[in-house]
């Protein structure tokens, strides 16, 4: 997945209606007032707001995996709505994370391990809600670095 995706959505909520108020206030104010500043720092707010959103999500979704509950996505009733949002299936997760120096290898049945090129860091994940979440952090340069 990419982080275009948040910005897509930002886009599309800026043709299809106004920009939330108290966001653009902000924005606005910490601009001094200057539209085309304004308009920019809009954006961003915008999508670091959609990212912990999404992130919240996600851990939301880990704790009822955690705690046995099942997450249906048959029933529309039960199922939270993800139209708008980005979600990686396991080859995708796999593959963003190779765009970022990752490689993943099977370790059992519901298990993998993540570890840089340079295999100076790894870690086992055990769900698709890991998988993303360390897609999200080093999206936001928060995972450790490939480098030695």
């Amino acid at each position: 997945m990419n982080p275009q995706l948040f910005f897509d959505r930002v886009a599309s909520e800026l043709m299809s209606g106004p920009p939330h108020p108290g966001l653009w206030a902000r924005a606005y104010a910490l601009t001094d007032g200057d539209l085309a500043r304004a308009r920019a720092r809009y954006i961003i707010l915008r999508v670091q707001q959609i990212e912990v959103e999404f992130l919240a999500e996600i851990e939301a979704r880990r704790q009822d995996d955690s705690n046995g509950k099942s997450v249906s996505t048959s029933s529309p009733k039960s199922a939270p709505d993800r139209s708008g949002w980005p979600y990686l299936n396991e080859d995708e997760c796999v593959v963003e994370l190779a765009r970022y120096g990752r490689t993943v290898s099977k370790t059992g049945k519901s298990s993998w391990l993540v570890t840089t090129s340079n295999c100076t860091n790894e870690e086992y994940v055990s769900s698709i809600y890991d998988f993303q979440r360390i897609i999200a952090q080093l999206w936001r340069g928060e995972y450790p670095s490939n480098a030695a």
